[in-house]
Formats: C-alpha cells, structure tokens, sequence
C-alpha cells in the first residue's frame, strides 16, 4: 500500500503523472480554504438567520 500511495506515479484524471500522495498535499490548501468559505457562509447564516440577510 505504502508503494501504491508514495512511489508508484498515477496516470488518473486528477493525478497528472503524480504519485496519489503528491496529488493529496497538493490539494490540501485548495480544500482547507473552500472549507473556510464555506464554514464563513454557515456561520453568517447562523447569525443572520438566513442567506438573504448577509449582505
């Protein structure tokens, strides 16, 4: 497995000749700062009570 995921390069849609780990740090931050976004969004609507009220 360790070979599967560290070593071996991936040929798959997302992965571009990258092992599937490289491809997984790679997208880290793109993922961590959507979450933030999102959470953001959710938190307004917590406190305004709805999607309309945020701006």
């Amino acid at each position: 497995m360790s070979y599967y995921n560290n070593e071996r390069t991936h040929t798959g849609k997302h992965c571009y000749g990258k092992t599937p780990m490289q491809t997984f740090w790679d997208s880290k931050p793109i993922a961590k700062e959507k979450l933030l976004e999102t959470l953001t969004v959710e938190q307004k609507i917590l406190t305004f009570g709805s999607k309309d009220n945020i701006e």
